[in-house]
């Protein structure tokens, strides 16, 4: 995690930026949540429960806009139900957004 207001890289646990001091315990909070969902999205769909699959990463993308697992969650939630266009529009999604943090 980054503090959002020195930019500073933080421990996950951290509660306070040790540069500026900000408060991170709402930011940690959330990137808690963050994991669960996306656990939450990966075990239903190990458990062929697609739509509540679908549910928990589209709730991970509330969080984060641009979560890569989330993505990826819906890409294969869009396969197994046979729809390759949107499966194939997460995948493009995806990609994109990858390239952009690896250039």
């Amino acid at each position: 995690m980054k503090c959002p207001t020195c930019n500073r890289p933080a421990d996950d646990t951290a509660v306070q930026c040790n540069r500026c001091g900000s408060d991170l315990k709402m930011i940690g909070d959330l990137q808690f949540r963050l994991s669960l969902l996306i656990s939450h999205g990966y075990a239903a769909l190990k458990s062929k429960e697609l739509a509540q699959s679908r549910h928990f990463f589209k709730a991970s993308l509330k969080i984060q806009h641009e979560c890569q697992d989330a993505i990826k969650g819906l890409a294969l939630v869009s396969l197994l139900e046979n729809d390759f266009l949107q499966a194939l529009s997460y995948y493009r999604e995806y990609n994109t957004k990858n390239s952009h943090h690896n250039p």
